[in-house]
């Protein structure tokens, strides 16, 4: 069994997390950081009702399920499934290239 991590550990993974957080600019988003980001753009829970976003998620996984004839099929139809709810809610906007 292991310890607890070395303080030098913990400083220099805080020390990464802020750069990451607060001084990293993504310049596909406007060269903002991702703090920045938090503050500006709406979060999730204030977009759609949670409760109704799994209600629908779930009976839409089940009847993608019912023509499913393998594993590999049912792992297909529940991620797209899933994918295709949270379209409908506008949380995601699928791309290919």
């Amino acid at each position: 069994m292991q310890g607890e991590p070395s303080a030098g550990w913990c400083m220099n993974l805080a020390r990464a997390w802020h750069k990451l957080d607060c001084v990293h600019v993504r310049t596909s988003r406007g060269n903002r950081t991702a703090a920045e980001l938090d503050t500006i753009l709406p979060r999730a829970e204030d977009l759609v009702c949670r409760d109704r976003l799994y209600t629908e998620a779930r009976a839409n996984v089940k009847r993608a399920l019912r023509g499913a004839r393998n594993d590999r099929e049912r792992r297909r139809a529940e991620r797209e499934a899933t994918l295709a709810t949270l379209k409908e809610f506008g949380l995601v906007r699928r791309t290919r290239g």
